[in-house]
């Protein structure tokens, strides 16, 4: 499945949706499922092409029957040793090899990863769009927040942050300190957040 030429999206100059079924039983079941996105700002500028695959296999047609079923789609599982796996695990663990173009691409990232002035790129954006500078367990900010202006407090700073997911998935703490030069007063403030989605 693609887009027409008459369809208008922005950024979007192409888009395919790709699946594949086999036949088990009396069911066709989806094995595999590919979007291909052809992105770009104007119609005749370079863009670049966004892909996700995603391959199914094992099928269970009888799974338990508990309540825990139509709670909708689970938490990903990663298993405790399976940053320890070595290359011919996952090479014989992939349903689909990897090409050539594919390898490189990835060789190209782990690169970057190694390379400060992409790390702190990738920093400065996180911190740009989410308004938060990230640490492992917590965020200071929001940045936007930093200074500011009113006519009862004149020039004001403040600082402050959270803790984040790594810090407790259920549990999220805010706080913050703020000074006024005009009224020359300290405020503070802060929050407890507690989440009890089960999922975590």
């Amino acid at each position: 499945m693609g887009l027409t030429k008459e369809a208008n999206i922005n950024w979007v100059n192409d888009l395919q949706v790709i699946q594949e079924f086999e036949k088990h039983r009396d069911f066709w079941m989806l094995t595999k499922d590919k979007i291909v996105v052809d992105f770009a700002l104007t119609a005749k500028s370079k863009g670049f092409l966004g892909t996700r695959s995603v391959q199914y296999r094992n099928h269970d047609f009888n799974p338990p029957k508990q309540p825990s079923v139509f709670d909708g789609t689970s938490k990903v599982i990663t298993l405790a040793d399976a940053d320890s796996r070595g290359e011919e695990f996952w090479t014989n663990a992939r349903q689909e090899p990897l090409s050539i173009k594919e390898k490189r691409i990835y060789k190209m990232v782990d690169t970057l990863q190694t390379v400060p002035a992409f790390k702190n790129t990738l920093n400065i954006i996180s911190t740009l769009t989410s308004g938060y500078w990230q640490f492992e367990k917590v965020g200071l900010g929001p940045v936007g927040a930093f200074y500011s202006f009113n006519d009862i407090e004149g020039f004001r700073l403040r600082i402050g942050g959270g803790t984040t997911v790594k810090f407790n998935p259920k549990l999220q703490l805010e706080g913050y300190v703020a000074y006024g030069f005009k009224d020359e007063r300290l405020k503070h403030g802060g929050g407890i957040l507690y989440s009890f989605n089960d999922n975590y």
